[in-house]
């Protein structure tokens, strides 16, 4: 590793025991003056205050942080992300940090490789994984590892080895991103893998050594309640976006219906016939108060759609006016399927039940716009 690049290794710990200060002074042997290392107690006892975080932090290079109450490893994390990246606020020199789990399960060896593999590319996300197949993996470690790993790999389509490794290597700007994480506990390193989908940064992957005491029984990890909230944040991700589109789409809905219930019922009061090519006869009263509704309310869908839905501004999104220019070509494509499905509606049925069959139209084609507008419309640039 580059001498002149700064990497902070950050540590968090609840509760130690002897093998976080085994760990800690292994460090120091090892880096010597080069060493940053930064301890967050997240709220342990105060007897293992006194045990373990006074003398680490009387180690050279060693920071200790407190949590008066225990906050979870996100939230403790977070607070080391927050005061590395405003310590060294002016300095180019520093890359970032890798983290570490502080009960001694990974190696000198497999930390400084992770050092230098962050040294090289500052800009992505490096994991150490564990080779789960290896008979000495406890069942807490291996508990829906298979099945998180087919979600990344083959749904979500993030190539990983190993998505609840704790050694970690994070570059300042995935360390930035990181801290808009809402979760605090075992479930924040899972959102960090699935950022790296939504902020378009890679993940370099690179063997480590499995090392287990007790069969990992100093882990705080709760299998039940923290792998539910692991998976709802992956559901979240798949399902997200796309029930943000459902609820823009229900609101831009419920304007244009209600737009087409005032002016169909109140303002345009009367059929007005119209004779086209083909001896086809069609209400231009309908095809008014659909024209006008959908106009309003298009505008009101494409605004939510770009800044909510598919976040598609700023830079590495295509200009605005093409975005516009796409939209309603497909806003036209789709109001005359609504109109003229509605138009064939309003001589079979009721003209006092003609919105509600609008609505049960409209409803039925929103699924395919949405994939058209996340794949054509509101999309990055290659």
């Amino acid at each position: 590793m580059q001498t002149d690049k700064k990497i902070a290794i950050v540590l968090p710990a609840f509760d130690p025991d002897d093998k976080m200060l085994t760990f800690v002074n292994n460090l120091h042997n090892s880096m010597g003056d080069s060493l940053e290392l930064l301890v967050i107690n997240d709220g342990s006892k105060a007897e293992k205050i006194a045990e373990y975080f006074d003398v680490v932090s009387k180690i050279p290079g060693c920071t200790v942080l407190h949590h008066e109450k225990n906050r979870g490893k996100g939230a403790a994390l977070k607070t080391a992300f927050n005061y590395l990246l405003k310590k060294y606020a002016d300095d180019d020199s520093f890359v970032g940090c890798v983290t570490a789990d502080c009960d001694g399960q990974h190696s000198l060896a497999d930390v400084r490789k992770c050092m230098e593999i962050l040294a090289d590319n500052p800009d992505k996300l490096i994991l150490g994984c564990r080779e789960f197949q290896k008979d000495n993996v406890p069942w807490k470690s291996r508990f829906g590892n298979e099945l998180t790993l087919f979600i990344f790999n083959k749904i979500l389509k993030i190539s990983l080895d190993d998505t609840q490794t704790g050694l970690r290597g994070l570059g300042r700007n995935v360390m930035a991103y990181s801290l808009g994480i809402k979760g605090d506990r075992f479930e924040f390193e899972t959102d960090m893998l699935l950022i790296s989908k939504i902020k378009k940064f890679g993940i370099i992957s690179y063997p480590i050594e499995t090392i287990y005491f007790d069969e990992n029984s100093g882990t705080h990890f709760r299998p039940l309640k923290d792998g539910l909230k692991i998976y709802w944040r992956i559901l979240r991700v798949l399902f997200g976006q796309f029930l943000a589109f459902c609820l823009s789409s229900l609101s831009a809905a419920i304007l244009d219906i209600g737009i087409f219930f005032v002016l169909f019922h109140y303002l345009f009061k009367e059929d007005l016939h119209c004779q086209i090519p083909g001896d086809r006869v069609i209400n231009l009263r309908v095809f008014y108060c659909c024209f006008i509704a959908r106009v309003i309310s298009s505008v009101w869908n494409f605004y939510l759609n770009r800044r909510l839905v598919f976040k598609s501004h700023g830079k590495g999104h295509i200009a605005l006016g093409k975005e516009v220019v796409k939209y309603y070509l497909l806003a036209v494509v789709v109001f005359a399927v609504s109109w003229i499905f509605t138009d064939i509606m309003d001589d079979i049925v009721h003209e006092k039940f003609l919105t509600v069959v609008k609505a049960i139209i409209d409803t039925v084609i929103f699924v395919i716009i949405y994939y058209i507008q996340k794949l054509f419309i509101f999309k990055k640039r290659k």
